[in-house]
Order: structure tokens, then sequence, then C-alpha cells
């Protein structure tokens, strides 16, 4: 849906639009696959799942609305302590790596 938003801001979407498919879940880069588009758009760590496929890059950083992930636990988690690690662990610079692998940036 971003992207969407981002042809109307760029005053592109009439043209776009002409030939353009939405998809409005699922991952868009299926479609290359099965010849049913020539270009996807979606976030890099989703266009990553996909096999048979190029990913040619970001959209230029100005233009892009970042996505932020946060995780919390409850206040009275059974197992508060593991949690606790865990959230730590994946806020580490161990994770920053995998991260990247994925699409994904920290």
């Amino acid at each position: 849906m971003y992207f969407a938003k981002l042809i109307v801001r760029m005053g592109i979407a009439a043209e776009i639009n002409a030939r353009a498919t939405i998809v409005e879940q699922g991952f868009t880069a299926e479609r290359l696959v099965t010849g049913e588009a020539d270009l996807a758009v979606q976030q890099i760590s989703e266009l990553k799942q996909v096999g048979g496929i190029e990913v040619v890059g970001p959209i230029p950083h100005d233009l892009q609305t970042p996505a932020v992930f946060s995780a919390g636990r409850m206040t009275n988690a059974k197992h508060a302590d593991a949690a606790d690690r865990l959230l730590r662990y994946l806020a580490s610079p161990d994770v920053v790596p995998v991260l990247r692998q994925s699409g994904l940036e920290p």
C-alpha cells in the first residue's frame, strides 16, 4: 500500500496504475516468477523470500517510510527472565549481520 501512496505523491499514479496491479497481500515477487509481472515493489525483506528473482535495490532513501519493529513482554510473564534474555539478544550487535542478510536494517 505504501507504493500506491508513493506514486500518487509523485504525480505518476495514473500512468503506473494503467499498467499495474496492486497486490494487497502475499509476496508481490511471486508474480515475477509466474510471468504475471515484470516488476515487483515490496520491502526488501519480503522480496528476498522469493527465489529466482533479482532484488535491484531500495527506493531512494528520501522517499522511504521506515517500518519500525518493537518487542515487549507481559509484566507477569511466566518466563520473564528468558523473554528478557531473548529481547536483549535480538537488540544486540550479534544479530546485526542476520538482520542485514534478511533485508532489514537495525
